[in-house]
């Protein structure tokens, strides 16, 4: 779930992408704010600093529908900026599910073949797949995530032939 932030009183553009970014820390969710008609987001991980030294940087000449405050070790935000800046997050998802089936495939293959370069790879290809198939639903991958993480995290079960098994479908 992405936050909006709409500042309600008038604050220096430094002032409303620090309350941004606190605010995307105490919620830890992203932050979506509008500075001069342009939109942009933080993420809980970002450095208030070097936000605004990007800020200062690109305000007025780097205009995509949503600008995306990176943290410099977070690959997934530099995805997610990356299917933003090609418009692909208004593309159809149904199209998405076709290339995530072919990457599964890759990595089908190159596990067959014990191939772990190829294998890397199609993980990889997967995980920017995915995430762009949140983009154009419209979810955060991080929701995602948690959401199956919490559904595991207390799960129970046993290794058979290499293959987790439930506790529930045991019996």
């Amino acid at each position: 779930m992405i936050i909006e932030y709409t500042p309600t009183i008038e604050k220096t553009a430094q002032d409303v992408i620090r309350t941004a970014i606190n605010t995307a820390k105490k919620l830890n969710s992203p932050v979506r704010f509008t500075i001069a008609g342009q939109r942009y987001e933080v993420t809980p991980n970002v450095n208030a600093d070097l936000a605004i030294q990007e800020f200062k940087a690109i305000k007025d000449h780097y205009k995509p529908e949503v600008y995306i405050f990176q943290s410099q070790s977070r690959t997934i935000e530099k995805i997610r900026q990356w299917v933003r800046d090609r418009n692909l997050h208004t593309a159809d998802p149904k199209a998405q599910l076709g290339k995530l089936l072919e990457e599964a495939g890759e990595i089908a293959h190159a596990v067959l073949r014990s191939d772990t370069e190829r294998a890397m790879d199609g993980i990889g290809d997967s995980v920017v797949v995915l995430i762009c198939l949140a983009e154009q639903l419209d979810v955060d991958i991080d929701d995602c995530i948690d959401f199956a993480y919490s559904e595991i995290k207390h799960r129970r079960g046993k290794l058979i032939d290499g293959i987790f098994v439930k506790e529930e479908d045991l019996s």
